[in-house]
């Protein structure tokens, strides 16, 4: 891992960080911060005040850009002397769409096992469903194709 963290879209695909807020949450469904970074950036979290604190700043900034789209909530907690704040995530009705819908396993199948004619043309119906979706499908899906672009270029 770099010496710098970083919590790109290329780096995390947005259900992944879900699902690790849905994973580490109390029974209300909040999920400290730190617990958060620690899952995403193990490293950089167990080194010095410095680096840890870049990772809790790349944690915060990447849920925010989630919090803009909907997909999750923050509060913002201080300690018993009021002397540290920190927040709190939750992720929201529209986020916990994207983390509990899954395809079959016939349709796995039948996408994994398609030669690459049919692959183009899987992917020229999800462009023309991208032109149709609702704001937040359409940045989610954008997004995904963001992660998995990144993923090949490693």
């Amino acid at each position: 891992m770099a010496n710098n963290p970083s919590l790109r879209v290329t780096d995390f695909n947005d259900r992944e960080i879900l699902r690790i807020i849905e994973d580490e949450c109390d029974e209300e469904g909040w999920t400290d911060i730190w617990y958060i970074a620690e899952r995403c950036l193990p490293t950089h979290m167990r080194a010095a005040n410095a680096r840890r604190n870049s990772a809790l700043r790349c944690t915060v900034s990447r849920l925010s850009y989630m919090k803009r789209l909907g997909l999750v909530e923050r509060r913002i907690m201080h300690d018993k002397e009021k002397q540290t704040r920190y927040t709190q995530w939750r992720v929201k009705e529209a986020g916990l769409v994207f983390i509990k819908s899954t395809l079959t396993q016939a349709q796995r199948d039948k996408v994994i096992g398609a030669d690459d004619g049919v692959l183009n043309e899987y992917a020229e119906l999800l462009a023309t469903q991208y032109t149709i979706l609702g704001h937040l499908s359409a940045a989610m899906m954008r997004r995904q194709w963001q992660f998995g672009y990144g993923q090949r270029r490693r």
